[in-house]
C-alpha cells in the first residue's frame, strides 16, 4: 500500500533516538549523561532536535511544492503558522 503521505522513517528514528537522549541528560547524576552531547561540544541535543524538525517541515512542504504548486506550499505554510 502505498500513501501519498510517506513519513521519512530515518528522521523519525533520529528524532526518537535524540528525544532519550535529552531524557537521559536531565536526569541528575546519571552515568549515561557522561557520554551525550554535551560533554563533548558546546551544544546538546536540542539542537539536533530543533535542526531535524527544520529538515521534516522542509522535506514536507517541498513535497507539497512539487506535488501541487509553490501556491498551495506557501498557503499551507501560513495557515499553520
Amino acid at each position: 500500500m502505498n500513501s501519498p503521505n510517506r513519513r521519512s522513517l530515518e528522521v523519525d528514528f533520529f528524532l526518537g533516538i535524540v528525544l532519550l537522549v535529552i531524557a537521559v541528560d536531565h536526569i541528575s547524576g546519571s552515568v549515561l549523561s557522561r557520554f551525550t552531547l554535551h560533554s563533548y561540544v558546546f551544544c546538546d541535543s536540542a539542537e539536533v532536535l530543533v535542526f531535524l524538525g527544520g529538515y521534516a517541515s522542509v522535506a514536507a512542504y517541498t513535497t507539497l511544492a512539487a506535488n501541487r504548486s509553490h501556491g498551495a506550499a506557501r498557503r499551507r505554510f501560513l495557515k499553520r503558522t
